[in-house]
């Protein structure tokens, strides 16, 4: 099933549960990946945008290729086949470079949720309704802060009780949320 976000981005449904929304690409230009180590490794946030934006890059005859698929990591550190989806400026999806697109869904989308999804457990996702995670989404429209407020439910539910309205939250506001947010990495 597909449909747009109010600024015409595909939202993804599903992703291993019974909600509508995909909490991993809910629309508003966020994403997460987590559970594939997208904030392991030490590095800033900048360090890794720049990383995941040339694997965007470089990986491109990859993508939607599962029968190249690396052997897992033998460290923890981000998976070398997350990136950047779109290197368009304004689109700072971040995601699979194998199985990026489940609105093709197939033999190859079946194989990353066999063996990609039920491997991973994700306290967001089985916490959070439809609404905290869109109201996150719309708050972060980006990879690094909504995939770390999604994995913080007081946090969140907390700003959400405050500021119903995501537009609500001032800049002044943001920029603390955004450091206490990487307080908790």
């Amino acid at each position: 099933m597909k449909n747009l976000d109010p600024y015409g981005h595909l939202m993804h449904y599903g992703m291993m549960s019974n909600k509508k929304v995909n909490i991993c690409q809910p629309g508003f230009d966020a994403s997460c990946s987590l559970c594939c180590g997208s904030h392991e490794g030490g590095m800033s946030g900048d360090d890794l945008e720049a990383l995941y934006l040339v694997r965007g890059e470089t990986n491109r005859d990859h993508i939607d290729r599962p029968d190249v698929i690396p052997a897992p990591p033998a460290e923890r550190t981000p998976c070398p086949w997350i990136g950047r989806l779109n290197p368009l400026p304004g689109n700072g999806l971040i995601g699979c470079l194998i199985y990026h697109d489940p609105s093709k869904g197939g033999k190859s989308w079946e194989k990353f949720i066999l063996n990609t999804c039920r491997s991973f457990s994700c306290q967001a996702r089985d916490t959070l309704d439809e609404q905290e995670i869109i109201y996150a989404a719309r708050l972060c429209r980006d990879w690094f802060y909504y995939s770390l407020i999604i994995h913080l439910p007081v946090t969140l539910r907390a700003l959400m009780k405050s500021h119903p309205d995501p537009d609500d939250v001032t800049p002044a506001e943001q920029e603390s949320l955004r450091i206490y947010l990487r307080s908790q990495m």
